[in-house]
């Protein structure tokens, strides 16, 4: 039976996300999530993939839901609240509002969270 051959070797599950997941919950494409754990900007792990046994790199859920609650994407921040996202960038901008990170080494634009709540 191959669902029984399979359950037997499948290895442990890691408990992190991988980078779709991480995508997914900070709010923005993998790509991105990719280039914001590269950078060290979001700490990760290397853990064995439980089907394939490769090495792969991951993000504790925790530390997923700790950079959503620091950082938000211009994109995600325009949606909370309504408007649209050139005119918020436009906004904050004039505000004075700097990204959190390089927006083109990540390929988007992501700001603190603190920042953004006192401009908009």
């Amino acid at each position: 039976d191959l669902d029984e051959i399979r359950a037997k070797l499948r290895g442990a599950d890691h408990g992190g996300l991988t980078q779709r997941d991480v995508a997914r919950v900070i709010g923005t494409h993998p790509k991105v999530a990719g280039r914001i754990i590269a950078a060290g900007d979001l700490k990760s792990f290397v853990a064995i993939n439980p089907t394939n046994r490769c090495p792969q790199v991951l993000v504790k859920p925790e530390d997923a839901a700790k950079f959503s609650k620091k950082y938000v994407s211009l994109f995600g921040l325009a949606q909370e609240n309504g408007m649209n996202a050139k005119t918020l960038k436009k906004e904050l901008d004039a505000a004075g509002v700097e990204p959190a990170f390089k927006p083109k080494k990540i390929g988007a634009t992501f700001y603190l969270r603190s920042d953004c709540q006192q401009k908009t």
